[in-house]
């Protein structure tokens, strides 16, 4: 039974994932987005991760598309050419692609079993107390130093962000930054 909802919720990932990709209207696309990142909560769900699923749904789905659909809103669409025509090449890579595909499901889908993988983190998350405990045990122990380097590089994104917001960077062209 987890197999066959695996592989449902991987339909409804792949094919709005697809549409993200196809649709010829942005917002269309944005709300295939929307719905590609709530499949990948469920999959979370699946693996008993509720606290990535909560994470995905908040950040994702929830923040970043709202800043996309801002920007759609802020962009005036009609001045924004697409080519959307298929080129040569294109043909080649969807070929390829669907191999890659097929040789993945062959290989992974027989050899996954959600319930062992889930019967492992089981075990850890009751010596915890919780997901969410396992989750902060390792940020603050065994990943502190990446976790604390990731949070460094957002904070000179935002801050470059800014710079480049205000305009400051174009009026000192002259100047080594």
């Amino acid at each position: 039974m987890e197999r066959v909802i695996f592989l449902l919720f991987a339909a409804v990932i792949v094919g709005s994932a697809a549409s993200v990709i196809f649709s010829r209207n942005i917002a269309h696309s944005a709300f295939s987005l929307v719905i590609t990142l709530f499949g990948v909560a469920c999959l979370y769900i699946m693996l008993q991760a509720e606290f990535l699923a909560a994470a995905q749904i908040i950040v994702y789905a929830g923040a970043v598309m709202v800043l996309f659909i801002f920007t759609l809103m802020l962009i005036n669409i009609n001045q924004v050419v697409v080519d959307r025509g298929f080129h040569k090449q294109s043909v080649l890579v969807m070929v390829l692609v669907t191999i890659m595909i097929i040789e993945t499901s062959i290989f992974t889908i027989p050899r996954s079993t959600f319930s062992s993988l889930a019967g492992n983190l089981a075990a850890e998350t009751k010596q915890w107390g919780g997901n969410t405990e396992v989750i902060g045990h390792y940020l603050l122990t065994e990943y502190l130093f990446p976790f604390e380097l990731a949070s460094v590089v957002l904070l000179v994104a935002v801050i470059a962000s800014v710079f480049i917001g205000k305009g400051v960077l174009k009026d000192n062209k002259d100047r080594q930054i």
